[in-house]
């Protein structure tokens, strides 16, 4: 199971963390980028009320949890979590869900299950780096260390699923500069920078006024 977790600063979006579980609440994998849930101990009692929470409700896709929202999504035996902030809005939260998930997709080449993610760990860790920016200092000088979508209109975040495949196999690239794509057939393509790119997927998110 996955999981995002956002901050929102004016009107900028962030995320607090990824975590991803198992079909029995194991955690496959995770990145935190806050110090709310300080320690493994604190961060494993996090993941198991969240499973709990979205087992109890699993048509629901919309969590209340701990003052955060969360969205979620079940893919064969693994289920994936975008949370965020009470103040954060769930369309922005789904569509990074949306876009993590498509990413894994195309990379393992639709094997999304617990077993083809446990070996291709590194890949989960990539994905996530990619889909979001490197950090944001905020007025305030609060710390916020992922941003993931928009500061006025200006797109600070990569969400086509392609692209951020594209980039984590060039991450990946070995001595030979064939990569890891090479073996998984996921086609290569040159990008300077996502913030440079259009994001497809915006679009009905600023139709609705996001």
């Amino acid at each position: 199971m996955l999981s995002f977790t956002c901050v929102h600063v004016g009107t900028l979006y962030t995320t607090k963390a990824f975590i991803l579980l198992d079909s029995d609440g194991k955690r496959l994998a995770a990145r935190y980028f806050t110090t709310e849930w300080p320690g493994l101990e604190k961060q494993l009692s996090f993941e198991k009320s969240l499973f709990t929470k979205a087992q109890a409700h699993p048509a629901a896709e919309i969590i209340l949890l701990d003052n955060i929202i969360g969205v979620f999504r079940t893919v064969a035996d693994v289920h994936f979590f975008v949370i965020g902030s009470l103040e954060e809005n769930e369309l922005v939260l789904w569509s990074v869900l949306t876009t993590y998930i498509e990413t894994i997709s195309l990379i393992l080449k639709n094997q999304v299950d617990k077993r083809t993610l446990s070996e291709n760990f590194d890949f989960l860790l990539l994905a996530m780096d990619e889909l979001v920016d490197d950090g944001y200092e905020s007025s305030d000088t609060l710390k916020i260390n992922r941003v993931v979508l928009l500061i006025r209109g200006r797109v600070v975040m990569e969400t086509e699923p392609q692209v951020i495949a594209d980039r984590v196999c060039m991450r990946t690239q070995g001595p030979d500069g064939r990569g890891e794509d090479a073996i998984m057939g996921v086609p290569m393509k040159t990008i300077n920078s996502a913030k440079d790119m259009v994001v497809k997927g915006l679009g009905n998110l600023r139709a609705q006024g996001v």
